[in-house]
């Protein structure tokens, strides 16, 4: 878990100097933005999901940020999974204690 912070802080940190927006998931639902027409990252329940954040991120050319904020999730195990650019399946493991 704290690699993985680490990890993502550091992502965050070197991106921050180039990014235009900051978007912060901080629910683990997959649901969509309600309105991608604004720059609002907020779902049907009011939150920022992951999958939100991405589309609001994807909407412009700009280098935009994505973070997380953990500490309102529940305690259990979590699995983030994407495909890299060339294609590569990635997974990144934590656990919330």
């Amino acid at each position: 878990m704290k690699k993985l912070l680490l990890i993502l802080a550091f992502i965050q940190l070197s991106l921050i100097s180039f990014s235009q927006t900051t978007y912060t998931v901080n629910s683990p639902a997959d649901l969509p933005d309600i309105n991608l027409n604004d720059s609002v990252c907020v779902d049907a329940q009011g939150n920022c999901t992951l999958r939100a954040a991405i589309q609001n991120a994807n909407k412009t050319n700009n280098k935009d940020t994505i973070g997380f904020e953990v500490s309102n999730l529940s305690k259990g195990l979590y699995f983030l999974n994407t495909t890299s650019e060339s294609g590569n399946s990635v997974t990144i493991k934590f656990i919330k204690k």
